[in-house]
């Protein structure tokens, strides 16, 4: 499954050149020499913002999950930036910081603490944040039923290895 946010970035992209076009139009009609200036390096650093703007993509598959980066001069087959092993995903949480959602990923631990990465998520919207959450609670909730399976079989080997023992 794909999410990609492509449309909405392009749309803020055209809206955002649009409007700094209109400011360095208006450039004409004002008087003051440092407003020309700050309206024409406000409205030529809104364009570049908005040219060098990326828009991502969120896929999934049957053994990982991926997030790609895509910029306005990218062509061709673009790899992850991140990528991650399905069954190494231990919790998330989503969380909207003024306007904009965060998705936090913890991960099996290295060493002695869990790795945790956090996404920005700008540009997907509200409608793709919520699908993106239900794959992680369904990727949380097979991870979980795995580590019980897991620990039955181990519990049950255990059970049959001390049976043994005590003959």
């Amino acid at each position: 499954m794909k999410i990609i946010n492509n449309e909405y970035i392009k749309n803020f992209r055209y809206s955002v050149i649009v409007v700094s076009i209109i400011f360095l139009a208006g450039i004409i009609f004002i008087d003051r020499p440092f407003l020309k200036l700050v309206v024409f390096s406000l409205s030529i650093l809104a364009i570049s913002l908005a040219v060098f703007f990326k828009y991502r993509e969120f896929e999934t598959c049957a053994e990982y999950i991926s997030f790609k980066k895509y910029s306005f001069f990218n062509t061709g087959d673009i790899r992850p930036y991140i990528e991650i092993p399905k069954i190494h995903i231990l919790d998330y949480s989503a969380k909207n910081i003024f306007h904009i959602y965060y998705l936090s990923i913890m991960l099996e631990p290295d060493h002695v603490k869990p790795k945790i990465l956090t996404i920005s998520m700008i540009g997907f919207s509200e409608k793709d944040i919520i699908a993106i959450v239900k794959i992680f609670e369904n990727i949380k909730k097979q991870n979980r039923d795995n580590i019980e399976k897991h620990f039955r079989s181990l519990l049950l080997a255990y059970n049959e290895w001390e049976a043994e023992h005590e003959k």
